[in-house]
């Protein structure tokens, strides 16, 4: 048996081949945030400002990993997301969460998510203005999705230094390629504007795709009133679904999940070949071997190693056990050339 066909069949190996390409995104990713990248942006190359004056804040349904948060703390804040799981209120994305929250929606415990108030925001931006930042970017959630910008832009209004609240109309890791764009602007010396202008082309450019299972948690969570129409049809399908103009619609109808996974697939190629060197992941929700399958065959349309993260909490509280969700984000900085002997889906690239 070949060790791809072993790595599919083996959840650990899976796992453990998850774990090193999750890292080796992360380590790729943050050396792409150099202020020497400056020309791959269209950005001036001359003289700089004092590096890193201009904080991002984002929030938990970024999808970005501890793996890469660590690296960039100081630079770059996520404010949590409120979750309630049959009346227990949790923030942020604890090791504990995506267990206990798959817990419940496979029992049909009400799960419910908030946006955070302005309050919290207001903190977050005093901490940071405190710390002598010049400005702040704030790039969040869909505003379709959530009120989460309502409550940043009501907390920017009284911050007391500038701060740009971008609606980036994505989720997860489209959105949150946008903050790191935005703290790649930063590094190179950019105002608050020329930041948020970098977060806003990436966001715009990107492309959010999901396949479900079933419709039935966002039912439950009104998140398919956008779908007025179809949704009757489609509770009775796998559908793939997108993120245009921050509302979720319909792309396709598939009978079956294996079909949407090829349609998904196949929508990714046409999203990644509109984009010069473009950046993609992969969310689960409970099926890491499936996103692995996914990642595998995604890498070749790829700027670079393809992570399979679980999706947010927030986001899969609405989505559901089972969902494969990929972002599509261009990369504005160079192409990167990695080895691909050494970018394989295999067990022997297993480290853990």
């Amino acid at each position: 048996m070949d060790s791809a066909a072993h790595s599919r069949q083996d959840p650990e190996s899976d796992q453990g081949s998850a774990a090193a390409h999750r890292r080796r995104w992360a380590e790729e990713t943050v050396a792409a945030l150099t202020p020497r990248r400056g020309e791959a942006l269209g950005l001036s190359t001359g003289p700089r400002r004092r590096r890193g004056r201009v904080a991002v804040v984002t929030d938990t349904s970024c999808g970005l990993p501890v793996e890469l948060l660590g690296p960039l703390a100081g630079q770059l804040t996520v404010v949590p997301l409120p979750l309630m799981i049959g009346g227990q209120i949790h923030s942020g994305d604890g090791e504990e969460l995506p267990r206990e929250l798959a817990l419940a929606v496979a029992s049909g415990t009400s799960v419910t998510t908030s946006r955070p108030s302005p309050g919290v925001f207001s903190a977050v931006y005093s901490d940071l203005r405190d710390r002598g930042v010049d400005g702040i970017v704030s790039v969040h959630l869909a505003g379709p999705l959530s009120g989460t910008v309502e409550s940043a832009q009501m907390a920017a209004a009284e911050a007391g230094i500038p701060v740009e609240v971008v609606d980036s109309q994505q989720a997860g890791l489209a959105l949150g390629q946008a903050a790191l764009d935005a703290a790649a602007g930063s590094r190179l010396g950019l105002d608050v504007h020329g930041c948020a202008d970098l977060a806003r082309r990436s966001a715009s450019a990107a492309s959010s795709l999901f396949a479900v299972p079933n419709l039935e948690q966002l039912r439950r969570g009104g998140r398919i009133s956008a779908l007025a129409g179809f949704a009757g049809s489609l509770l009775q399908v796998r559908p793939l679904l997108s993120l245009q103009d921050g509302e979720i619609v319909a792309v396709e109808r598939p009978r079956t999940m294996a079909r949407a996974a090829e349609a998904l697939h196949r929508r990714v190629e046409e999203a990644a070949a509109g984009l010069r060197a473009p950046s993609i992941g992969v969310h689960v929700f409970g099926n890491e071997s499936e996103g692995v399958d996914l990642a595998r065959r995604l890498r070749p349309l790829s700027n670079r190693t393809v992570p399979v993260l679980e999706v947010p909490a927030v986001l899969g509280a609405h989505l559901g056990l089972g969902v494969l969700a990929v972002s599509v984000s261009p990369s504005l900085g160079p192409e990167r050339k990695t080895d691909p002997q050494a970018d394989q889906w295999s067990e022997a690239s297993s480290t853990d």
